[in-house]
């Protein structure tokens, strides 16, 4: 190998160092604290579960955009008994079991607490409307109804409906209610 290539290559890197710590040195102190607290609210931001406090109110999910994101889900147009719902426009959420399975998954948990907040913001009943009749369905809109009043809904503001269907999965639509 070239000597002078080698010369070069380290007089490249030590001019680069000398450049770095000299724009250290140059930082005055006041910059240098405020620069280490903005990476100490970043590190905690991003690593630990604390959030950044806006000083306006954030507007949740509204209840349109959990109805069009439920109309792009694959499942959607899978089951009759969404399809040929004429109110389709207010659904804004399917809740699925499986048999008498009442387990929730994380997905109905996270889309519950979404719905939950939709309603405390724009003020909505909810209607839990089942494909199974009262007796089939009574224990798992129970469920449902559980979920949403310890997410915040009042339980007042939530009603149910049964509508037999050929489903053969029990599956409960979560109904924005006109305002009245």
């Amino acid at each position: 190998m070239n000597l002078y290539f080698l010369n070069n290559i380290y007089f490249i890197k030590f001019n680069i160092c000398a450049v770095l710590v000299l724009a250290l040195f140059s930082c005055s102190e006041l910059n240098t604290k405020t620069v280490q607290e903005n990476i100490d609210e970043f590190i905690d931001w991003t690593f630990k579960d604390s959030y950044v406090e806006y000083k306006e109110p954030i507007a949740p999910v509204s209840s349109f955009t959990l109805n069009s994101l439920l109309v792009f889900d694959e499942e959607y147009s899978n089951y009759e008994f969404i399809t040929k719902d004429k109110n389709k426009i207010n659904i804004v959420g399917l809740v699925t079991f499986k048999s008498n399975d009442s387990n929730f998954s994380q997905q109905n948990n996270n889309l519950i607490k979404l719905i939950a907040k939709a309603q405390n913001y724009e003020k909505f009943d909810i209607v839990l409307q089942s494909n199974k009749n009262k007796i089939e369905s009574d224990f798992l809109l129970d469920k449902v109804e559980e979920r949403l009043v310890l997410a915040g809904v009042e339980k007042d503001k939530i009603t149910r409906d049964y509508i037999d269907s050929k489903e053969s999965l029990m599956i409960v639509k979560l109904i924005k209610a006109n305002n009245n």
